[in-house]
């Protein structure tokens, strides 16, 4: 028996590591035991239950009870839940029986490579899975399961998480109808919670009206709402209802800049929620917040579920954010068998509250925490991965990691520099138009807007699946009633969207340009019959500016308004585009267009990155790395980035080139080339003999039994390994030296870097 005094162990934080009993003396103040009581748990008494050390603690100063905690402390003192939370965990955790379930082998493990298989295998206590990209991290979580489950934990044990609904199918379609293993995204897992232990109902009606009638009510109370046409005055306040709950600000963080004054906010959140609590109906944000705010109210109910739970298992561990982190700390406890799979590289959901923090502090939180780091990457061929890695290797704010690929293709990168976006999403068209597809190329971008540029110009190209009216609507009725036979209809919704008033005498053009001689009809008629004009001068012609034909909220009028122009000019003129956009449709293009957030988690066999920039906020950057990361590591096998000379030179050269090698001259890398390759050659030669006196000896030895002949074998095999090792290494130098000279390659000129872009637009208009 060992005695372990809390005073000398705040002092030295030793703990003897024979010892099969332990007796833990509580010997200093309630005060100095509360203010350390996480360091306590988490560096005396969980490592010796862990161990499976049978552990008394005398003068325990805090016997256990089902403590009710105040959910308002989420905003107002989340130091008290974590004491309060630890407390009940010291206790429950002395109270925890040794582990006597039964082993079976029920479950087969799939084939796992070592790392996946370590992971899988560590069966107690926090785990953190590093899964990069294509890494194998759903294929981890099911055999974790089947490992679990032929330990002898109950399938009603384990609880799975996912973070949204497309990962819940996946890994429940994975696992097959005989599991029956619990898995729920964190919203639907509070859903449940409520239904069962609360007596509130969801609001089945219109969820999005709830926090709107709720908000409208009280908000009159505290700042009149001031409604104007086309504004929705609750909207923003909408936002800050959700971004308090999933972030859980505190008090101080609740003021807000809004409508040119700073509002405290936590008056008006606390009268909602109050308002929330006398309605008992709750709208999705809500789900997981009352949930959260339930099992800190009732005491006896957190036992139940902790109890139950005892097995967690997170996926897509870097996107959760604060509200599902407090969730996964108050289901973990007292065990903490808690097994997260993510990826810091991967973090894109910041605007949600997600953070790289949680990853990065996790062994800190978690002292006694595992980390694994899955480096393979089986989705993408070799340059894709390389080329993500060093681009990646540029944030600082991460761990370092080593990622290989696992397949032995080379694959295909392009990289295509235009000065304008009309050029760039020209180079996409040509690209696609090059390759023949079994699936849909997929065509990612940043913003909604660069989506609705290129739906555009594959429209107008002749991708009969997009259609031009969507985006020129307003456009097309202009043209359409300048260049068509004079028609009343026409003409009446013409001078509505001038938002003028109609003459309902008018029957004739004649009598139509009499009446409104203020626009110059007659003259944009008179020029289009006989010339052409440019969208530009269409536009003054109407004393309207060009972002009035822009027809979607999803792209700033300035940069749409920019397009609109230069794609006109590349037909040559308004006339000569409205005729050719008439024309049917014939060709039928297999793309697929989408933001690089809607397809995380997906892979495709050929991506296009368009428009691949950096922010213009340099304290995003990382973050913008991150995203670009996710959009690149999409690709299986082809993969066509196009950006701007500017965004080349700042940004994509991170991604192509490499930084230990852009000291070197290009001549001293072709000549370290040549070495390489006559190296390769003759290590290739000796191995290869080698090898054949290698093949011999073991055919002997299958006849003799001979110890020095063995023995031989044995130094033979080992100078064969060393061979290997040093040809692998060789390759992969030679390989890097290549695509550091093929990145080389691709660097813009001066001359071309300082093309404007009025100078593409006039390239544009000549073509």
């Amino acid at each position: 028996m060992v005695v372990i005094s809390v005073r000398q162990f705040l002092k030295e934080a030793k703990i003897g590591r024979k010892a099969k009993e332990v007796t833990i003396k509580v010997d200093v103040s309630k005060e100095i035991f509360l203010k350390n009581i996480v360091f306590l748990y988490h560096h005396l008494l969980y490592p010796l239950v862990l161990r499976q050390v049978k552990v008394k603690v005398i003068n325990n100063p805090f016997p256990y009870e089902a403590m009710e905690i105040a959910p308002l402390f989420l905003h107002t003192n989340r130091d008290a839940i974590t004491l309060h939370l630890y407390l009940e965990a010291w206790d429950r955790l002395l109270k925890i029986k040794e582990d006597k379930n039964i082993e079976t082998k029920k479950y087969s493990l799939e084939e796992l490579n070592e790392e996946q298989m370590r992971a899988v295998k560590i069966q107690k206590g926090p785990v953190l899975v590093l899964a990069g990209a294509g890494s194998g991290k759903t294929k981890t979580l099911i055999n974790r399961i089947y490992y679990l489950l032929n330990r002898g934990v109950k399938e009603n044990h384990i609880l799975v998480l996912a973070y949204n609904k497309k990962a819940e199918e996946e890994l429940t379609a994975r696992l097959g109808n005989e599991i029956k293993v619990e898995i729920r995204t964190f919203h639907a897992f509070g859903n449940q919670l409520l239904k069962q232990y609360s007596d509130f109902s969801f609001y089945e009606e219109d969820p999005s009206e709830l926090s709107r009638a709720l908000l409208e009510r009280i908000l009159n109370k505290h700042h009149p709402l001031i409604y104007g046409k086309g504004k929705d005055p609750l909207k923003g306040y909408q936002e800050k209802i959700s971004a308090i709950k999933n972030n859980l600000y505190t008090t101080q963080e609740m003021l807000f800049e809004m409508n040119h004054q700073t509002i405290d906010f936590y008056p008006i959140f606390k009268d909602y929620m109050k308002e929330l609590e006398e309605e008992k109906i709750y709208d999705y944000d809500d789900m997981l917040y009352l949930a959260v705010g339930l099992l800190l109210k009732e005491g006896r109910l957190r036992k139940v579920i902790q109890e139950k739970y005892q097995y967690l298992l997170v996926d897509e561990f870097q996107d959760l954010n604060p509200l599902q982190i407090q969730l996964l700390e108050i289901l973990a406890l007292p065990e903490n068998h808690l097994f997260v799979v993510g990826d810091d590289d991967q973090m894109i959901y910041g605007f949600r509250g997600a953070s790289v923090l949680p990853i990065l502090s996790f062994q800190k939180k978690y002292p006694m925490a595992k980390m694994i780091k899955l480096t393979t990457n089986y989705r993408s061929s070799k340059r894709i991965v390389y080329h993500a890695k060093q681009f990646i290797d540029h944030n600082l704010t991460r761990i370092s990691k080593e990622i290989r690929a696992n397949k032995k293709e080379r694959g295909i990168i392009d990289v295509k520099i235009a000065p304008s976006l009309l050029e760039e999403a020209n180079e996409v068209y040509t690209w696609v138009q090059q390759r023949k597809q079994t699936e849909p190329i997929t065509i990612l971008y940043r913003y909604n807007e660069y989506g609705w540029f290129l739906k555009l110009f594959f429209a107008l190209k002749g991708n009969k699946e997009e259609k031009v009216s969507t985006h020129f609507s307003k456009l097309f009725l202009f043209l359409s009633f300048f260049l068509d036979p004079f028609n009343l209809a026409k003409a009446q919704a013409v001078i509505k969207e001038l938002q003028l008033t109609w003459n309902p005498k008018i029957t004739q053009w004649e009598e139509f340009v009499q009446n409104y001689p203020k626009i110059f009809f007659a003259k944009i008629k008179e020029t289009l019959t006989k010339k052409d004009l440019s969208f530009r001068h269409f536009c003054l012609l109407l004393h309207r500016k060009p972002s009035f034909f822009i027809v979607t909220e999803e792209v700033e009028s300035t940069e749409a308004s920019i397009f609109f122009e230069r794609l006109i000019a590349s037909f040559g003129g308004m006339k000569a585009f409205y005729y050719e956009s008439k024309k049917e449709k014939t060709n039928q293009l297999s793309v697929q267009f989408a933001t690089i957030h809607k397809t995380k988690g997906n892979e495709f066999a050929k991506v296009v990155y368009f428009h691949m920039v950096p922010p213009k906020d340099k304290a995003l950057l990382e973050e913008e790395r991150r995203i670009s990361y996710v959009a690149l590591t999409r690709a299986k096998e082809e993969l066509l980035i196009t950006t701007n000379s500017y965004a080349y030179q700042s940004y994509v050269k991170d991604y192509l080139n490499n930084d230990q090698l852009e000291d070197q001259k290009e001549s001293s890398l072709r000549k370290r080339l040549s070495d390489l390759k006559e190296q390769i050659f003759i290590t290739q030669t000796h191995r290869q003999l080698l090898y054949k006196d290698f093949t011999s000896i073991k055919k002997r030895i299958a006849y003799e039994v001979q110890e020095e002949v063995a023995t031989y074998y044995s130094k033979e095999k080992e100078r064969l390994n060393q061979l290997d090792k040093e040809l692998s290494q060789k390759e992969q130098e030679q390989f890097v030296i290549e695509e550091e000279i093929w990145a080389r390659s691709l660097s813009p000129s001066k001359k071309y870097a300082i093309i404007s872009l009025e100078k593409g637009c006039e390239q544009s208009e000549r073509k």
